[in-house]
């Protein structure tokens, strides 16, 4: 179940990606920066979880 959720998130959040990317004049380091950022909490949270 886990992964499904995971696999899901994962989709979401590079469709939200590439949609700020282009919507957005911010460099591309700050961006990795903070959607990486975004990433390692969700799998700490899902750490959790488990």
């Amino acid at each position: 179940m886990i992964d499904i959720h995971f696999d899901n998130f994962l989709v979401q959040f590079e469709y939200r990606f590439f949609q700020y990317r282009n919507n957005s004049n911010r460099s591309l380091e700050e961006e990795l920066e903070e959607k990486t950022s975004k990433v390692q909490r969700k799998i700490d949270e899902i750490d959790t979880e488990i």
